[in-house]
């Protein structure tokens, strides 16, 4: 009964949440609109307009506007999902980079640490064109 119940709702839903059901609804209510009018009564013709027209047109163009709304978030969603494994990506390949130059041939762990120590704070003893340290 229960998955009976939740496919009837998602029918109906579906159905109801397109601008096609909130035309037909905007004109099953215009079919009342001249009693309302012909009823002479200011408190006829606003009921009509908040107890009839935007109860049934606005419930179609709200389930429409939710459903734009959620395919956009879906797009950035899976914009954000992409450009991280992206990210990912190129800082294994960095990382794997790194790796290889820090365990070249011959080099020592004091060797493949220095040019960090020159970054960090060794800048001036540093040949300008060729990047090496100077002696």
């Amino acid at each position: 009964m229960n998955r009976f119940t939740a496919w009837f709702a998602v029918k109906v839903t579906s159905g109801v949440g397109t601008m096609w059901c909130a035309y037909a609804f905007a004109a099953l209510a215009i079919v009342s609109l001249p009693g309302a009018i012909n009823a002479g009564s200011a408190v006829v013709l606003v009921s009509w307009i908040f107890q009839t027209f935007l109860q049934l047109v606005l419930l179609s163009v709200i389930i429409v506007g939710q459903n734009v709304l959620a395919a956009a978030a879906d797009k950035r969603s899976e914009a954000t999902f992409n450009d991280a494994g992206a990210v990912l990506h190129e800082a294994v390949k960095m990382q794997e980079h790194l790796a290889v130059q820090d365990k070249g041939p011959g080099r020592s762990r004091r060797q493949a640490a220095e040019p960090a120590r020159l970054i960090s704070g060794g800048a001036a003893d540093v040949d300008e064109q060729r990047h090496t340290p100077l002696k």
